[in-house]
């Protein structure tokens, strides 16, 4: 089976193997990144809200723990 498929693909000109090499190559790059694809896009939502807080300076009110020192 493999060898009928490497045969009838190098009877095609130069071209079509190239253009079947790049597809192929696409094909399995997406076939084995799709995990991490996932797992950044989820990631995404979490990091988005917190890297805009950082950026804009929003942060929690500190807390003081003894209110009752002098200004100067």
């Amino acid at each position: 089976m493999e060898s009928l498929i490497i045969e009838e693909l190098s009877k095609l000109p130069i071209e079509a193997q190239v253009a079947y090499a790049i597809i192929g190559a696409v094909m399995l790059a997406a076939f084995f990144l799709w995990p991490a694809a996932i797992y950044y896009s989820f990631r995404a939502f979490v990091a988005a809200p917190v890297w805009i807080a950082r950026k804009f300076g929003i942060k929690k009110p500190e807390k003081t723990e003894d209110d009752n020192t002098p200004a100067a």
